[in-house]
């Protein structure tokens, strides 16, 4: 298994997550402006599929 980091959502995270949260738990909104802010991650299979997505917001410098 491998981790990558993004700084936007990768596509791999986003078909993921439509998959798990939209398809298969309902979710009719999913993505929101903390995408667009946020630091992603993805775990990856050794069959290089993605297996696991997460994400943490950045911290707001003033």
């Amino acid at each position: 298994m491998r981790f990558t980091a993004y700084e936007q959502l990768p596509q791999e995270a986003r078909a993921l997550r439509e998959e798990v949260f939209c398809g298969e738990q309902g979710f009719q909104e999913e993505f929101d402006e903390t995408d667009r802010t946020a630091h992603h991650g993805l775990l990856w299979d050794d069959g290089g599929q993605p297996v696991d997505q997460l994400y943490k917001v950045k911290p707001i410098l003033k």
